[in-house]
């Protein structure tokens, strides 16, 4: 599925009342798509219609098994991590390497991601498996 026709379902699948059905592998693609394409407003409404569906902690496995929020932090996208952490992504998952997005954080050096992460109860106790 081509972003565009993930950002087309999201958008205009069904009402506010009865969303679009998709099935579990379209979730996943749509809600990918939407984080990698840095596309905060599709997935607040991609979120806000399916997200009771979606698996907040699946993993991008061309990404280290990284969650979504993992990306966000990547990315230095405040926006797109706020959006994830309200609709319940783990703060805590690790990635392959057991980073954590704290981890990423950290590492990248962005000060407005630490804050946010920390506001979201990130534990800074969890060690990762890469030595620095």
């Amino acid at each position: 599925m081509k972003v565009h026709n993930a950002n087309k379902k999201a958008s205009t699948g069904g009402t506010k009342d009865q969303p679009t059905r998709l099935n579990t592998g379209q979730l996943i693609k749509s809600y990918w798509s939407f984080i990698t394409k840095n596309d905060v407003a599709g997935l607040e409404v991609f979120l806000a219609r399916h997200g009771h569906s979606v698996d907040m902690d699946s993993r991008l496995a061309a990404a280290m098994q990284a969650t979504g929020l993992h990306v966000a932090v990547q990315k230095n996208n405040p926006a797109m991590a706020s959006v994830l952490l309200e609709h319940g992504v783990n703060v805590n998952a690790q990635n392959k390497v057991g980073s954590t997005a704290l981890h990423v954080a950290c590492k990248q050096g962005f000060p407005d991601m630490l804050r946010l992460l920390i506001d979201a109860d990130a534990d800074f106790g969890l060690l990762d498996g890469v030595a620095l």
